[in-house]
């Protein structure tokens, strides 16, 4: 992997930058520069995994499947991902610290904040907003979190999620962080826009039913690849001026997106893959709830790795 960054040569000869903050400023006054490093990136192969995973006939053939779904549309669905038992406790588990996490913010001011709840070992995120918007989020950062529950340590463990990042972006990938997140009657929508520039996958899984009125994930299949064309601002404007600017491009470009929306209902334990690059975003919650666990899943590619040098987050 090194080899290949410093094939890039991201310092050209003739330049005067002389260190990466340097190049940093540089690229965000150049976007005809930063695209093309960003072009570079894009053909970059990682390091070969040396330490494969091992899983029977059944379920390498079924990883194999939602695999190449996830290359080919951005977005697939692995029917049943979670035993019935595994289930039931997860529901309860998220119902109890999703209620702490409203009973929080019903004492929170209009800002942002998070709180790290030391008896549960988790963090709730949000402002009195949040119940304008119809969502209640909490959150496990790391392994060393969920420590005293097995039930998530083994959220953590589960390979099959590594495994099928591992064939779509043949890259190690890592869980980043477990988001619990419950959806109530709102009628407050997402705006469409994609999760940063990083490569980067989620898998959300169902703990409940999940109806077209109880704010089912919204997502246009094989729209990375308008990122080379009508969404191609969105990757200098992210770089240049963060995620919550850049992510969101504007409604006038996407309705010229020629793709249809499909609307990610499904049953409770149905886990739901998707490339984050590709155009999504939440719908609202018109009646009853949602309630999900995302795992949000970091890719160790050489793009990625440039990306983060250069402070892209």
């Amino acid at each position: 992997m090194i080899e290949n960054i410093l094939n890039l040569k991201l310092f050209p000869e003739n330049s005067k930058v002389r260190n990466i903050n340097e190049y940093i400023l540089h690229l965000k006054n150049s976007p005809k520069d930063f695209f093309e490093i960003y072009s570079k990136l894009e053909l970059l192969e990682s390091d070969p995994i040396k330490t494969p995973y091992h899983f029977n006939d059944h379920l390498a053939s079924k990883i194999d499947l939602v695999s190449q779904e996830l290359s080919t549309k951005g977005i697939a669905v692995w029917k049943n991902f979670l035993p019935n038992k595994v289930l039931s406790d997860l529901k309860i588990h998220a119902d109890s610290i999703l209620n702490e996490s409203y009973e929080w913010l019903s004492n929170r001011n209009e800002t942002y904040e998070y709180y790290d709840d030391e008896i549960n070992n988790c963090r709730h995120m949000g402002s009195k907003s949040s119940f304008h918007s119809g969502r209640i989020r909490s959150q496990y950062l790391s392994t060393n979190q969920s420590k005293y529950n097995r039930l998530l340590q083994d959220l953590f463990s589960d390979l099959r999620i590594n495994q099928i990042g591992r064939k779509v972006f043949k890259s190690h990938c890592f869980k980043s962080y477990l988001l619990f997140e419950k959806l109530i009657p709102s009628k407050v929508e997402d705006k469409w826009h994609v999760d940063g520039i990083l490569d980067q996958f989620k898998v959300m899984l169902l703990l409940e039913d999940v109806g077209a009125d109880n704010g089912p994930l919204f997502f246009k299949p094989d729209t990375k690849k308008f990122l080379k064309t009508d969404l191609k601002p969105i990757l200098y404007n992210t770089f240049a001026f963060g995620r919550d600017w850049g992510c969101y491009p504007h409604p006038n470009i996407i309705n010229k997106i020629d793709s249809p929306i499909i609307k990610m209902t499904g049953k409770a334990g149905d886990a739901i893959f998707f490339d984050t690059l590709h155009i999504h975003r939440g719908s609202a919650c018109i009646e009853d709830s949602r309630t999900t666990l995302t795992y949000a899943m970091g890719v160790e590619s050489c793009k990625n790795q440039v990306l983060k040098l250069l402070k892209v987050v």
